[in-house]
C-alpha cells in the first residue's frame, strides 16, 4: 500500500482447478524476513483451493442456472402470448377451426366459438363424440362418411364440401379442410381443420345453373 512500511517478502499462488480448467488463482504474502512456505502449510493451502475451486464452480453454475430458468420463463411467457394472439384470431376468423381425436368418430378437443354462429350449437355441444355427422344432409351423408373412413385410414388430407342442418333447420353449405397432425415420433395424434360458410357461394351457383336452364329452354 501507499506509504507502508512492510515490504513484500514471499508470495504464493495457487491456480484454482475444475474439471481441468483454471477458473481463478488463491494467492497467499508474507511481509515477514526469511518466511518460508512448509509442506504442510502447501498442503492446507491447496485444501483452501480446492474449496474455493468448488464454491467458484457452483456459483458459476448458480449462476447459469439461474440464466437458463430465467430464459425458459421468458419463452413460456412468449409462448402464452402468442397462443393467446392465435385463439383471437381464431375467434375473429369468419370460420370455424377445430382439433379433432384422430379415430373414428373422435371427439373435438377445441372448437372455435364461431360454431354458434354457423350452425346455432355451442362449441360443448357440437364437440361431442361424431355430433357433427348427426348434422349431415340426408343427400350427402353417404359421400362423405366414406370419406371421412377413408381420411381416418390413411391420414391424407380431409377436403369437402357437403351440406348441414342447423339448429333451427337451415341448410348450411360448408367447405371442410383438414390435416392430420402427427407427434414427435410420426404417430398420428390430431386433425387440425378450418370450416368456412359456403351457403352464399352455392346458391348463387344453383341460381347460374337455373338461369343458363331457362335460356337454353327458351331457345
Amino acid at each position: 500500500e501507499p506509504g507502508s512500511q512492510h515490504q513484500l517478502r514471499a508470495a504464493l499462488c495457487l491456480p484454482l482447478r475444475r474439471d481441468g480448467d483454471v477458473i481463478g488463482v488463491l494467492g497467499v504474502a508474507t511481509s515477514k524476513p526469511g518466511r518460508v512456505f512448509d509442506q504442510p502449510e502447501l498442503q492446507q493451502l491447496e485444501g483452501f483451493a480446492e474449496l474455493a475451486a468448488a464454491a467458484l464452480d457452483n456459483t458459476r453454475r448458480l449462476a447459469a442456472a439461474h440464466r437458463e430458468l430465467a430464459e425458459q420463463a421468458r419463452t413460456q411467457q412468449r409462448l402464452r402470448r402468442s397462443q393467446a394472439r392465435y385463439r383471437e384470431l381464431f375467434q375473429q376468423l369468419p370460420a370455424v377451426v377445430y382439433l379433432e381425436v384422430h379415430a373414428l368418430g373422435g371427439s373435438w378437443l377445441y372448437e372455435s366459438p364461431r360454431v354458434k354462429d354457423l350452425l346455432g350449437y355451442t362449441p360443448e355441444e357440437s364437440g361431442r363424440p361424431g355430433f357433427w355427422k348427426t348434422r349431415l344432409h340426408p343427400e350427402d351423408r353417404e359421400r362423405v362418411l366414406a370419406e371421412d373412413a377413408r381420411c381416418e385410414q390413411t391420414g391424407d388430407p380431409w377436403r369437402m364440401e357437403y351440406r348441414q342442418i342447423a339448429k333451427d333447420g337451415r341448410v348450411v353449405w360448408v367447405r371442410d379442410h383438414a390435416v392430420l397432425v402427427r407427434g414427435e415420433h410420426g404417430e398420428p395424434s390430431f386433425w387440425h381443420g378450418i370450416v368456412i360458410d359456403i351457403t352464399e357461394q352455392k346458391l348463387a351457383e344453383e341460381a347460374m345453373a337455373q338461369a343458363v336452364e331457362r335460356e337454353h329452354e327458351a331457345l
